[in-house]
């Protein structure tokens, strides 16, 4: 009777590693990770500006003046017309609770503005005219990249190399050798959840600087992962 159970215990096990994508034979299932760094080749600037008025009228003027400046800074730095874009206005009364009280506060106008910056080395110079400019909130800074999918192909290499080593170092401390590749994935192996590809640092700080602040843009991070199944011999 522990024959059979012990039969079929092995035939069970064996039906859920096929399920699963495993091989019969000896294996390990290692994960890889590798970074890349280089500098972004652009980056996107989120800007709001709300203003809050007795009327409508005066917030909208405004918001518009703020607008209008934020545009002048923009295009006196070498921003294409093409690469500004700036939100419809949004009007609402505003109001605030105090002490159990709702109190009207006058009429709030907001605008957004996403600004692309191409040149770089104007990313302080553009910061600290939209703070002069008056904008009251900067939303983000996203660096990006004219070809971010070669990069991710770079960093990807990288991920590869260290599973290759993670592998046979683990491999060999068992006293046993990588053969062959089984089943590689981008996605993990054991469990099924996805992979993501980080790119860290995208966001630059969005805390206002000093006016004396000199903001330099630096290296962006670019991170892949790969799994993997080896045979062992």
């Amino acid at each position: 009777m522990k024959s059979l159970i012990t039969l079929a215990i092995l035939m069970l096990l064996s039906s859920n590693l096929q399920a699963q994508g495993f091989p019969e034979e000896k294996h390990i299932i290692v994960s890889g990770s590798g970074f890349i760094e280089h500098m972004p080749d652009y980056a996107e600037v989120y800007l709001t500006t709300t203003k809050t008025s007795e009327t409508l009228k005066i917030s909208k003027e405004n918001v518009d003046s703020i607008t209008q400046k934020v545009l002048d800074a923009a295009l006196s730095i070498g921003i294409k017309p093409e690469d500004i874009g700036a939100s419809k206005i949004h009007a609402e009364p505003h109001y605030k609770w105090i002490d159990n009280d709702r109190k009207y506060l006058g009429e709030r106008v907001s605008r957004s503005i996403t600004l692309i910056l191409r040149d770089l080395s104007q990313y302080s110079p553009l910061i600290q005219a939209v703070i002069n400019a008056g904008v009251t909130e900067l939303d983000g800074v996203q660096f990006k990249f004219n070809d971010r999918n070669a990069l991710k192909r770079e960093a990807m290499q990288y991920a590869i190399i260290d599973a290759k080593k993670k592998a046979e170092v683990i491999a060999r401390q068992f006293g046993s050798k990588v053969n062959d590749v089984y089943k590689i994935s981008e996605k993990s192996i054991d469990d099924e959840s996805y992979y993501r590809s980080h790119q860290y640092a995208m966001l630059a700080d969005v805390a206002m600087p000093t006016r004396k602040a000199e903001l330099k843009v630096r290296k962006q991070r670019i991170d892949e992962s790969i799994y993997a199944v080896f045979i062992l011999k």
